[in-house]
């Protein structure tokens, strides 16, 4: 075998090496290539900070679950807040018309 025919046959052999882990003949091959792994490693770290992120939510939103459920005080400031109410001794600000100043 000649020299020159030894790297064609080398050549030939790491471009499909190349086409194979690209995962550009995913469809013949089946495999998803390092394309599509380093997509779905980044994809992962997303979920995985998403995760945290709902992880976080849901701890607040229990804690302030117990809190309404056993606390009168706690109850009464947030049916104002929703309802849009004041107590006796609340003093409200509203900064609202400032901005319709400007």
């Amino acid at each position: 075998m000649k020299k020159s025919s030894y790297y064609r046959l080398w050549f030939i052999v790491f471009g499909f090496w190349f086409l194979f882990l690209s995962g550009i003949l995913t469809q013949l091959t089946g495999s998803p290539g390092v394309l599509q792994l380093m997509r779905l490693k980044n994809l992962k770290v997303q979920r995985e900070k998403q995760i945290v992120e709902l992880k976080t939510d849901i701890q607040r939103l229990e804690y302030d679950a117990k809190r309404l459920e056993k606390n009168s005080v706690v109850q009464e400031q947030e049916i104002r807040r929703v309802l849009g109410y004041a107590a006796k001794d609340e003093i409200i600000f509203d900064f609202s018309s400032v901005d319709q100043l400007h």
